[in-house]
């Protein structure tokens, strides 16, 4: 239960910080967005980080987490770039069912076993995740395809790679993963030669940008130790959920009854998963 609460906080996150995100980016480069967000999200971890305490394996965890940082920020420009180039709901479902297997398929490949009702609940869950955001009609058509599977494997390696790091480890693992996306924006930030002018009218709404996927990632890594990575992963992957119910609520984008049907395979899915 722990593991599910966890999870659905961080999903609930990562989703109003992914809608406000492709708000933004269509005023400002995502490359200025995930750089401004991450630097955010950075500073928040590190606080709580030294509140906590400075964990023994400290470069292990600074390693996991910086690898899922790297994919992650991947990740999060190939959606960004889809949510800004038409409606925000055309890369989502892609990039939730492909984060989600991921680490599915990892915690199988390691030997993990799954009980029958769990198995059916992912199943159920990621048919959730598309139904929720693939019902959505309006501009983009299919070429978000390739955005959402980018944007989805940088998710499910991101899962898999701060999941890794040592249980004794706090919140160090987000700190890392934070430096190293922080560190790879920068250089195309510097690179590109963006104007981070452009980012003062909206910068309110790129911090908390920052501050809900600081929040997510925190919830997410408590949530992997307190249960399986499957689990805990399927369950944060509900996070396009929010993003597009936000675009319907705040944009008038509509709802359509396959939504609904989405919304409830997800409660399902989260009944078995956590019974």
């Amino acid at each position: 239960m722990v593991t599910s609460l966890l999870a659905l906080f961080a999903a609930l996150a990562w989703g109003t910080g992914d809608f406000l995100g492709g708000r933004v980016s269509k005023s400002v480069p995502s490359v200025l967005v995930v750089w401004a967000s991450g630097a955010a999200t950075l500073i928040l971890t590190a606080l709580i980080g030294l509140v906590m305490g400075i964990p023994t394996r400290l470069a292990e965890a600074l390693t996991w987490g910086g690898l899922g940082g790297l994919a992650v920020a991947v990740g999060g420009l190939a959606l960004y770039r889809g949510l800004s180039t038409g409606r925000m709901a055309v890369v989502a479902p892609v990039a939730g069912v492909v984060g989600a297997a991921v680490p599915v398929i990892v915690d199988l490949a390691r030997g993990s076993s799954l009980e029958a009702r769990v198995f059916v609940g992912i199943g159920l869950g990621m048919a959730a995740i598309w139904l929720l955001t693939a019902a959505e009609s309006g501009a983009g058509g299919s070429g978000g395809f390739s955005y959402g599977v980018a944007a989805g494997l940088g998710f499910g390696a991101f899962f898999v790679f701060v999941a890794s790091a040592p249980e004794t480890s706090g919140v160090w693992p987000a700190v890392g993963a934070k430096a190293s996306s922080v560190a790879l924006t920068s250089a195309l930030v510097w690179r590109g030669r963006y104007r981070v002018a452009g980012l003062r009218p909206h910068l309110l709404a790129t911090i908390a940008v920052g501050l809900a996927d600081g929040l997510a990632t925190i919830a997410y890594l408590f949530a992997t130790r307190a249960g399986m990575l499957s689990v805990a992963a399927v369950i944060a992957s509900f996070y396009p959920a929010p993003t597009v119910i936000l675009a319907a609520l705040v944009l008038k984008e509509r709802l359509r009854f396959l939504h609904w049907i989405g919304a409830g395979l997800a409660v399902a899915a989260i009944a078995l998963i956590t019974s």
